[in-house]
């Protein structure tokens, strides 16, 4: 399926069962804003590219810049193309991703590397239409909330570090279920159409392969690996947010439109998704207090303070400050806060 907005949606190929085939409907219509919202922004990109690629002869990241279309939504959306080092991102290297804007443009802009300027292959195809579907949601505002701020033009001129605003352990775990429903909606569109053109090698997960537990899988763990790389939050608020984010999973898998048995399934199965998400990440990245913390909580049962450790524990926290504990309504910075989607 294929949503043209204002237009009859035809009929394409899908991988997937028939439960499956409406969420994809669903999925398909939630991300697809009206055609004002689009035709505003394809006009406003269209304009800042033609003023990015003037600026482009006095120097800068942007070697490339194009209105590129969407097969899944039939709009143009503004892709840039920067140097292939600034695709990796905390020692990991991204295939592309989606900014919710780019400087003075307050519009999405999804941002590839320069050495795939001419890739028009099925793989890499699918993998910008899954960053058209994060700039849809940019322009629906159905990102999380932190992804959707302003960044703050000095550190968009100079890179510099900004102070980020603080966030609750709530309002951590509100982002991560927003976080997760974005990328899982942007899976579940990628691979219901393209099947498994795209094969990721980030962090994941050995389970049962149907279309919604391993888009589930894969944007849950994904979500927890960049929780666990201090992304929302340090370590003093980490097991308030696992433990907000157990209570919280059955309902937004419920929202999902999850079979009941996938709810059960990923359930019941949260804490060991964690311990396998945090010994992956301590494997690639190296031990953190964070990862420690998510292991101790994973293996724990609920018996873990929220340094970590359990109550007949000694009291240690590591780099992130001294023993003494934080209300979970306390509010807390996190160590720089997404501002972007990707793909690996």
């Amino acid at each position: 399926m294929r949503a043209r907005a204002g237009g009859a949606t035809p009929q394409v190929a899908f991988h997937g069962t028939e439960h499956e085939r409406t969420i994809y409907a669903r999925i398909l219509a939630t991300n697809t804003p009206p055609r004002r919202t689009l035709d505003t922004y394809e006009a406003n990109a269209a304009c800042f590219r033609n003023q990015l690629l003037q600026a482009r002869e006095t120097g800068g990241d942007v070697r490339s810049a194009t209105m590129r279309k969407s097969s899944l939504f039939g709009s143009r959306y503004l892709c840039l193309y920067l140097p292939d080092d600034r695709f990796v991102i905390a020692g990991h290297n991204h295939d592309a991703f989606c900014r919710a804007s780019w400087g003075f443009f307050h519009g999405p802009v999804i941002c590839l590397p320069v050495s795939r300027t001419r890739d028009r292959s099925t793989h890499f195809v699918s993998i910008v239409e899954h960053e058209m579907v994060h700039a849809n949601q940019a322009l629906c505002r159905r990102l999380p909330a932190s992804m959707m701020r302003m960044r703050d033009i000095a550190q968009w001129l100079y890179e510099r570090e900004t102070e980020v605003a603080p966030l609750t352990a709530a309002e951590v775990v509100e982002d991560v279920l927003r976080l997760a429903t974005a990328e899982f909606e942007a899976y579940f569109l990628q691979r219901g159409h393209w099947g498994d053109a795209e094969r990721d090698a980030s962090v994941r997960l050995r389970f049962e392969h149907t279309l919604f537990r391993s888009c589930f899988a894969q944007a849950w763990a994904g979500s927890v690996h960049r929780l666990l790389m201090g992304e929302f939050c340090n370590a003093e608020v980490l097991v308030a947010i696992l433990e907000g984010l157990e209570r919280q999973l059955p309902a937004l898998l419920a929202s999902l439109d999850a079979l009941p048995e996938d709810v059960a399934w990923f359930a019941a199965d949260q804490r060991r998704l964690v311990s396998s998400v945090a010994a992956q990440t301590v494997e690639v990245d190296g031990p953190d207090p964070m990862r420690e913390i998510a292991l101790r909580w994973s293996r724990s049962d609920g018996q873990v303070t929220r340094q970590g450790e359990p109550p007949s524990g000694p009291r240690r926290i590591g780099r992130e400050g001294s023993g003494r504990t934080r209300p979970a309504d306390r509010r807390v910075r996190s160590r720089g806060g997404p501002d972007r989607t990707r793909s690996r």
